[in-house]
């Protein structure tokens, strides 16, 4: 009686033909999404030499049916890399101006609270954070305080319309993204 559980097990291993087609495709896709990217953002990913020289070409075909066939060209070459590195590399880019609304967001609430609560606000910021400057935090306190007020003083009255930053805010805002990195 002939064993049927390996003849089983070798059709899971199997990889038809069209689940061949179908990951080649989605390599090229791939390959379509990394060069559309701009190339600064391209710059950053973990490419190979080959893939950067194959991108390159690419922008110099205009040929409809000959950037299909350099696209399936880029397709082998990614068959040979490692895709899940670049994929991680590209979901990092789309994340990193998501991070960096919420950071800069957080620091304008930081910022705020600076100015509203004063002294104890900044007494626990800097006990939590060792590496500021407590006299240099302070006088940038002032200065953005201080041209909070004038500006709030001199504000023509009627509709309220957000008024821009100003220059002692922005410094301030500039030495706590500087030395707080990561907020």
């Amino acid at each position: 009686m002939p064993n049927n559980t390996d003849d089983h097990s070798d059709d899971e291993d199997l990889i038809t033909k069209s689940q061949v087609k179908r990951e080649a495709e989605a390599l090229k896709q791939l390959g379509r999404e990394i060069y559309e990217l701009p190339k600064k953002k391209r710059d950053k990913l973990p490419l190979s030499n080959t893939l950067i020289t194959a991108f390159e070409e690419a922008d110099r075909i205009s040929n409809l049916n000959a950037m299909r066939r350099h696209f399936q060209y880029v397709g082998k070459i990614l068959r040979e890399t490692d895709v899940d590195a670049i994929k991680r590399a590209i979901e990092a880019l789309e994340i990193s101006p998501i991070s960096h609304q919420r950071n800069d967001a957080r620091l304008e609430d930081l910022i705020e609270q600076l100015l509203t609560t004063g002294s104890k606000a900044n007494e626990k910021l800097i006990q939590e954070h060792s590496q500021l400057n407590r006299q240099q935090l302070n006088q940038l306190i002032r200065n953005a305080s201080h041209s909070e007020k004038t500006i709030e003083e001199n504000k023509a009255p009627g509709p309220h319309k957000a008024l821009p930053a100003s220059p002692a805010r922005k410094k301030l805002k500039r030495y706590l993204k500087e030395n707080l990195g990561e907020f």
